[in-house]
């Protein structure tokens, strides 16, 4: 996909799915970086946490996790 023609949507996953565990980001430079809302970005970020693909710091970073320390989360 080319990025100039990419939507904030598909930029916001692209960066998303760049991330391997342990790699930080806020929301503020999610936005930065696709155009996408800061709150819409916030939003996301929030989601993929409580379901245990990132973990969120009190100061707003979220850190990628591995996905099956996810997986085995939401089973036990």
């Amino acid at each position: 996909m080319n990025a100039r023609t990419a939507g904030p949507r598909e930029r916001l996953t692209d960066l998303l799915d760049k991330l391997r565990p342990g790699d930080e980001i806020q929301a503020v430079a999610a936005s930065r970086k696709t155009g996408m809302d800061e709150a819409t970005c916030e939003t996301v970020l929030g989601a993929l946490a409580r379901v245990g693909l990132f973990t969120r710091s009190t100061d707003g970073v979220f850190t990628r996790c591995r996905m099956f320390d996810a997986l085995d989360r939401l089973q036990g």
